[in-house]
Formats: C-alpha cells, structure tokens, sequence
C-alpha cells in the first residue's frame, strides 16, 4: 500500500513491485518565464535600506517581526 502523502518521487516501489502494476509517469511543465520589480525602500521605523518585492512595504521584514517590548533595534 502506498500512501500518496509520504511520497517522496523515488520510484523504488516500481522496482519492487513484483506485478509490475505501478507506473509513474512525471508531469512534465513548461518552463515559465516570470520577473518581478525588486524596490529599494527605507524602513520608517528604522532607518535602514532593505528591498522589496511590494512598493507598497514601508517597514524592513527586521522591525516586522521583532517584538518591540523585548528587542529595540536602536
């Protein structure tokens, strides 16, 4: 019995299978072509440069995910 959720695509259970009824067959994809504006920002709170992917972040993801009544990047 093979559970699909701890399939890890190493295909050993085709060689072991002794009635040869397990086919694989990979999904193939195109290669997709994608680009994305990185913005150079300044973080309101802190004064540092850091990019972005949004234009629209104004804070670096350092001051986003500290805890300002345990850490204080000043």
């Amino acid at each position: 019995m093979i559970e699909s959720g701890k399939c890890v695509d190493c295909t050993s259970c085709t060689d072991v299978c002794p009635e040869n009824a397990i086919e694989i067959f990979p999904e193939i994809k195109r290669k997709g072509e994608n680009q994305h504006n990185i913005h150079q920002e300044t973080c309101k709170n802190c004064g540092h440069t850091f990019y972005t992917f949004n234009v629209e972040t104004e804070i670096c993801h350092v001051c986003m995910n500290r805890d300002p009544d345990w850490l204080s990047p000043y």
